[in-house]
């Protein structure tokens, strides 16, 4: 029935959304959870930053790189700066003993044995030939005395060396800077060397091959483009190398490149992979006073790391997407989580129907109001609101009317309740209404009166027009209850008080009533203390066939044994049995003793004796009475026949398909099935054909009115009906001779009653058992003549 669209007379009343200034605001019932409302944007921001780390530590990664590849590079080009400055050292020391030699040869060039000494050792080189060392010995003014060269090279060299008068006494070595090309299209540098001991050959000029200087530095710089230069002590560039690009071939002048000397300095500008810049590093040799400077390309130092920078990038790329995704994925999925969790969190908390707070949500709100009037010492009132006749508007005009009924019903609480409180739908048609602040009996009669009022205003529905009617029933805290079970329950009690005083009014739980509850209360703890100890016990009505007054059987009835009141009859406290569910246990304690009656008459020698039971609506909804009644005949092993079960017409047509099929289940059994009470419940012909009945039971009221023609009437009819429907009818509460003429006159098949036998303990049933038949006189069994008007027969 529920959630079907509204019909368009109550759109209007939907129920408004809650106001921002509303006490009783939903969203505290909707709220969702922490995780679930910022989940998704803390893991985007969290996964953001979180890649932003990845890549920070990345940077990072890259900045320790590069600054180990500049220490690294640094430290190379000193080492190759040393390497060098110790090789020049050895070449040069290698000169100073050839010197030695050519002043051990003598000490006047005009000495036949010195010139003859010097221009062999020239011609033999030096003792330096093959090893790229040339030498030329000059005289101060220049001109060439004797060369390993020929004579007009060595005559153009030492014209280019130019002036060395410079070179001092205490100057006894001097490295000039290089010649390019000068041998053989390789460059040369020359280092002169003083000759003391010859007066005319003042001078030895060694030309050493560049090579000798360099060959240290190209085997360290290998593949990468290297930098070197050899300067004196004057800062003045002896030589410097240009390179070709190991690839390409091309004469490159590193010259040219810029320099950087400490890895501050290179790590200040970002970092280029293409950078041309020399990274370079100074030596100082140990003896000569030279400087020696070496260094590599920025470009072909960073070629490996390179590699290991795109690893960098790569990884952290590739774990922030993944990062990412998953944390998108994550969040896409807390999202729709999120929705979802809402929607179920909106069914468990709101009626869809209504739209306002359901049975859940009012227990979460009312613990809440009572908790925080305790606190604050203010009054809190509790309306029960209950829809009269809301089930015939079900039946009649279906279940989509039935939920018109209820929305529209919301609306018109809502809007009469406004802000001073909530309506809450309990579930059916039952509606409660807390207000914050209304504590005097006075007012709580007032509010609810409106609210009747209020829901007794008519309206149209699908052409029909409604006028719903509700009772109200209202308990206050703390005039009344203290508690929020009490608060309910006295707002449910004086709910159903306001039905018992007729319906469409608002009754105030009130003193009278606590005591009638308490009272209720008293009788149910007792009625549950007389199951636990046995107080109650069964006495046998006997049944009668109307023609014969043959002994047709017995019903059983159950009287209780009270310890202070005596024996009490069904009449005060079935009904209470029924509302507090004892019912059931103590049907089921009356069926199996009667089950068991009927075995000991048999052992006794009386035969097989029917016994008739009561079977209460909520014994016939349970779920294991079919098995139970199985279950007693066969542990007793009585026939199905002896057992017949009387049910009320009302129990049987509240569910006539659910009945139908326990009815044909308990048949089985053979099982008599009778309608205790016929005629004062609902029922129609079309159910009472459906169901395989045996007997119907004309209830006493009509029997009591048979000295009446609108009695007899009614008595015909019911006898007639059950014999077209083929089942026999039995008459109970007979009383008088003319009763029970009356009923033999239109029919009847059996009676019972006090002019038969007042119900009986088992002894004198077993007596009534054995004598079969019944025990008035003739005279009073006889056919009584009725006049035709009195009872009309045709």
């Amino acid at each position: 029935m529920e959630g079907l669209a509204a019909p368009a007379q109550v759109a209007a009343h939907r129920t408004p959304p809650p106001r921002a200034d509303d006490p009783f605001r939903q969203d505290e019932l909707l709220r969702t959870p922490m995780l679930l409302e910022h989940g998704p944007w803390a893991l985007l921001i969290g996964g953001a930053l979180l890649s932003a780390a990845f890549f920070l530590a990345g940077q990072w990664r890259v900045d320790a790189g590069r600054q180990g590849v500049y220490e690294a590079a640094f430290h190379f080009s000193r080492t190759t700066a040393a390497a060098v400055g110790e090789n020049v050292s050895q070449v040069l020391g290698r000169l100073r003993q050839a010197t030695h030699h050519l002043e051990s040869l003598g000490q006047d060039v005009d000495d036949e044995a010195a010139r003859h000494n010097l221009s062999t050792a020239f011609a033999t080189g030096i003792g330096l030939r093959g090893e790229g060392i040339e030498a030329i010995a000059v005289t101060q003014d220049g001109d060439v005395v004797a060369a390993t060269v020929p004579l007009p090279l060595a005559t153009k060299l030492a014209r280019q060396l130019g002036a060395l008068a410079h070179i001092g006494p205490r100057s006894t070595q001097l490295m000039l800077p290089s010649i390019p090309g000068a041998i053989a299209g390789r460059a040369i540098v020359p280092v002169v060397h003083l000759l003391e001991q010859f007066a005319d050959a003042a001078f030895v000029v060694y030309l050493v091959d560049a090579e000798l200087f360099t060959s240290v530095a190209k085997k360290s710089f290998g593949e990468r483009l290297g930098w070197l230069r050899v300067e004196d002590e004057f800062g003045r560039s002896l030589f410097e190398t240009e390179h070709a690009h190991p690839i390409t071939g091309d004469l490159i002048d590193t010259r040219r490149l810029a320099r950087v000397g400490t890895v501050a300095e290179a790590a200040r500008t970002p970092m280029r992979f293409d950078s041309q810049r020399l990274l370079v590093a100074t030596a100082q040799t140990s003896r000569d006073g030279l400087s020696v400077a070496a260094g590599i390309r920025e470009q072909d130092a960073l070629s490996e790391f390179k590699t290991r920078v795109d690893a960098t990038w790569l990884i952290a790329w590739f774990a922030s997407a993944i990062l990412m995704g998953l944390v998108g994925l994550t969040a896409l999925a807390l999202r729709r989580f999120r929705a979802k969790e809402e929607y179920l969190r909106r069914l468990a908390t709101v009626d869809i129907l209504s739209g306002q707070p359901n049975r859940r949500s009012f227990n979460h709100l009312l613990a809440r109001e009572v908790n925080k009037s305790t606190q604050e010492g203010k009054p809190l009132a509790l309306f029960f609101v209950d829809l009269d006749n809301f089930k015939y508007v079900n039946d009649s005009l279906g279940h989509e009317a039935g939920d018109s009924l209820l929305r529209y019903a919301a609306a018109v609480l809502t809007r009469t309740v406004g802000r001073q409180g909530r309506v809450c739908r309990l579930g059916g048609d039952e509606f409660t209404i807390l207000i914050p602040g209304l504590g005097t009996t006075k007012e709580a009669q007032r509010f609810g009166d409106r609210i009747v009022e209020a829901l007794h205003e008519p309206f149209e529905l699908d052409g029909v027009e409604i006028q719903p009617r509700a009772s109200v029933g209202a308990s206050l805290l703390p005039l009344q209850a203290s508690t929020a079970s009490d608060l309910m329950r006295f707002a449910d009690t004086a709910m159903y008080r306001a039905k018992e005083d007729g319906k469409s009014c608002c009754v105030i739980y009130g003193e009278r009533m606590a005591a009638q509850e308490l009272a209720k209360v008293r009788a149910v703890r007792e009625l549950e203390r007389g199951l636990a100890r046995e107080e109650f016990f069964l006495v046998y009505q006997p049944k009668y066939s109307l023609s014969t007054g043959e002994l047709s059987g017995f019903e059983a009835l159950v009287r209780w044994n009270h310890p202070q009141r005596g024996t009490v009859l069904p009449a005060e406290f079935i009904g209470l049995a029924e509302e507090s569910g004892l019912i059931a246990e103590l049907g089921d304690w009356v069926l199996e003793n009667a089950v068991y009656q009927v075995l000991r008459w048999h052992r006794e020698g009386f035969g097989w004796h029917q016994i008739a039971v009561n079977i209460s609506p909520l014994q016939l909804r349970s779920r294991d009475i079919v098995a139970r009644v199985g279950d007693l005949l066969n542990s007793y092993e009585v026939p199905g026949r002896c057992l017949q079960l009387e049910l009320t017409e009302s129990s049987l047509a509240a569910d006539t398909s659910k009945a139908q099929s326990l009815l044909r289940a308990l048949r089985q059994f053979g099982v008599v099935i009778a309608v205790d009470d016929f005629g004062t419940g609902y029922s129609s012909m079309g159910a009472l054909q459906r169901f395989e009945l045996d007997f119907l039971k004309v209830d006493r009221s009509f029997v009591r009115a048979l000295d009446t023609r609108h009695g007899q009437e009614i008595c015909r009819a019911v006898v007639s009906l059950g014999h077209a429907l083929k089942m026999r009818v039995i008459a109970e509460g007979v009383e008088t001779p003319e009763q029970n003429q009356i009923l033999a006159v239109l029919g009847c098949d059996e009676v019972q009653g006090y002019l038969y036998s007042p119900p009986v303990g088992p002894e004198e049933a077993s007596v009534l058992a054995r004598r079969g038949f019944a025990t008035f006189s003739q005279s009073e069994s006889a056919p009584i003549a009725l006049p035709d008007s009195a009872l009309p027969l045709d």
